[in-house]
């Protein structure tokens, strides 16, 4: 549910700049992929190194949009 979750935002980012449905299927899967390896180091972490998942949560929803464009297009 996260994973789709920040999928899909990271997709709401880049939208405007995927052409068609092959290319947005390619974004989604790399995104996919690497959200899911991040979360497998994760499982293998100790409790000082896991990622604070309700904390990036909130980021995401309250801030990544707005920081990912501004890294991006300025």
């Amino acid at each position: 549910m996260i994973i789709d979750y920040m999928v899909g935002l990271g997709l709401d980012i880049v939208n405007d700049k995927i052409k068609d449905a092959r290319e947005e299927k390619i974004v989604r899967d790399r995104l996919q992929e690497y959200i899911e390896r991040q979360a497998k180091i994760n499982l293998h972490s100790s409790r000082e190194e896991e990622i604070d998942f309700g904390g990036l949560m909130e980021y995401i929803q309250s801030d990544l949009i707005d920081d990912v464009n501004v890294r991006i297009f300025g």
